[in-house]
């Protein structure tokens, strides 16, 4: 009476005990995905952060050198200049030297003249010092930002790379969540309806036994 019934119900049992496996191979073959997604990604930020920091001391190495060279500039420019007003000086003293001995005394015009000049030089040398320096600083932060920029873009390539794995390691995750629910659901619902039809026949066969008992009372009680 129960033999399809109990055939049915052990392989239902044989199949239940085996959803724990599916689980872990399912689980294992993910966690190889998940490690290669998480492998690859660490493996790129570590050559990217190398990468980075290559570049900032090449870049650093390389201001240093433009504002040494600039610099280098304002102080020969300044050089220069002193030399210039240096060479001015002696002309002008020689100048008035010979206007004295000409005339008994140098002009004032002559001497005021002389005077404006040595502070044009010294007015320059302030200019001068102050536009290479403006020049420095501004070709220094210039270069700063565009390397700032191209630096700020490797980073966010690269928050978009942990994010791209962070999604692809949860939508691995959920896949084999969903088929570990389903594979559940699918074996609930088989067991479900054989426990229906379990109890249905259970239910039929005690009605016939107790027919049978009752029939064999009445036999006897008619006897």
């Amino acid at each position: 009476f129960y033999g399809s019934l109990r055939l049915e119900g052990h392989d239902l049992n044989k199949r239940g005990n085996s959803l724990g496996d599916d689980r872990k191979t399912l689980e294992a073959e993910a966690a190889v995905k998940i490690y290669k997604i998480e492998n690859d990604l660490a493996n790129h930020v570590k050559e990217r952060d190398e990468e980075l920091t290559r570049e900032e001391r090449l870049f650093n190495a390389k201001i240093a050198q433009q504002i040494d060279r600039i610099n280098l500039d304002v102080e020969l420019r300044q050089e220069e200049l002193e030399k210039h007003k240096e060479e001015k000086k002696v002309e002008f003293k020689a100048i008035e030297k010979k206007a004295r001995e000409e005339l008994g005394a140098a002009p004032t015009e002559m001497t005021q003249s002389h005077r404006n000049q040595l502070i044009a030089i010294d007015d320059l040398m302030i200019s001068e010092r102050s536009r290479l320096e403006t020049y420095r600083d501004d070709e220094t932060s210039e270069a700063t930002i565009m390397f700032e920029r191209s630096q700020a873009v490797k980073r966010a390539e690269t928050e978009r790379r942990k994010a791209a794995a962070g999604d692809n390691v949860a939508r691995i995750r959920l896949d084999v969540s969903k088929k570990v629910k389903s594979f559940e659901f699918e074996w609930q619902g088989h067991a479900a309806k054989w426990l229906q039809v379990a109890k249905r026949k259970v239910a039929v066969k005690k009605k016939d036994d107790d027919d049978a008992r009752m029939g064999k009372k009445k036999k006897k009680g008619g006897g």
